[in-house]
């Protein structure tokens, strides 16, 4: 089996070429992936930092004809496997891979201690073969998931599409929140973004899938709501001429296009006034 190996967060451009080179090697391509990310387990206080969850990356993974995809749980016990003990156990042994298709900055081991040099000459002794893929350049950047979080993180939510090539969809369970919204006349869903990267606090025109599959336009903000003093990050999304029980579904949320920037207004009647204007707007938008 041709197995391709790395994050494959967000399964990006860069992503797709590797599997894409996989596939001029043979018909089944296989995906081995890590969950959770390497980094939240070693830095855990660190922001949340997800393009994709496991079920989305899978989605994707199989979207561009991946016949297999294996989850490997990541724990501190795997990463004290030495790159040996790991390309032994796990590539070998475990997934009996033949040929190891990977990024050319692509790490493993304990400390990182292993690159796609050592990854080769190991793939001599245990019966595989190693390719290395360069890195995915377009319009002068290469692709990652790192550039597309910053971009994401920055407010540069366009150029992030642009490069990513698919818009940010966060899924989550829509949970009560304190109803400021339906107060004001705009009912919001209010949900749990678990473990994603925060874009740019602020409002997005918006597309929210239901589980029966229908697609509603939406207008959706992100932030901590500074006019009421808020601190606690919320994930809210109005939408449009709905008004069904949401509560404890899971939904999906489509950031189609920035609309401005989280603000405080002068008391409650200018908000109700602002979030009718970003409704107009995200309308607009989403003509």
């Amino acid at each position: 089996m041709i197995y391709c190996i790395g994050n494959f967060d967000g399964v990006h451009p860069g992503h797709i070429s590797l599997i894409s080179q996989a596939k001029a090697l043979g018909n089944e391509i296989a995906v081995l992936t890590f969950d959770p990310h390497p980094r939240s387990v070693f830095s855990p206080e660190l922001p949340s930092f997800g393009l994709t969850n496991a079920l989305q990356r899978e989605t994707y993974l199989k979207d561009v004809g991946v016949t297999k995809v294996v989850t490997l749980p990541f724990t501190k016990q795997l990463a004290a496997l030495t790159a040996e003990e790991f390309a032994t156990s796990i590539l070998r042994d475990m997934l009996k891979a033949t040929v190891i298709v990977a990024g050319e900055n692509f790490q493993f081991g304990k400390g990182r201690q292993g690159d796609m040099s050592l990854l080769s000459y190991f793939g001599s002794k245990l019966g595989f073969e190693v390719h290395s893929v360069s890195l995915f350049q377009t319009s002068g950047h290469s692709v990652s998931s790192t550039l597309i979080r910053k971009m994401l993180k920055s407010g540069n939510y366009a150029d992030a599409v642009s490069l990513w090539r698919r818009n940010f969809i966060l899924q989550g369970e829509v949970m009560r929140g304190d109803q400021l919204g339906r107060t004001l006349g705009f009912p919001t869903a209010n949900l749990d973004w678990g473990t994603y990267q925060r874009p740019k606090f602020g409002v997005y025109a918006s597309l929210t899938h239901l589980l029966d599959g229908r697609v509603l336009k939406s207008v959706t903000n992100l932030g901590q709501r500074p006019t009421v003093d808020g601190f606690e990050e919320r994930f809210e999304t109005h939408l449009f001429d709905y008004n069904e029980d949401l509560y404890g579904q899971k939904i999906s949320v489509e950031l189609i296009s920035y609309i401005r920037e989280e603000q405080r207004f002068d008391g409650l009647e200018a908000l109700k006034t602002q979030i009718a204007v970003d409704c107009e707007t995200a309308h607009a938008m989403l003509a």
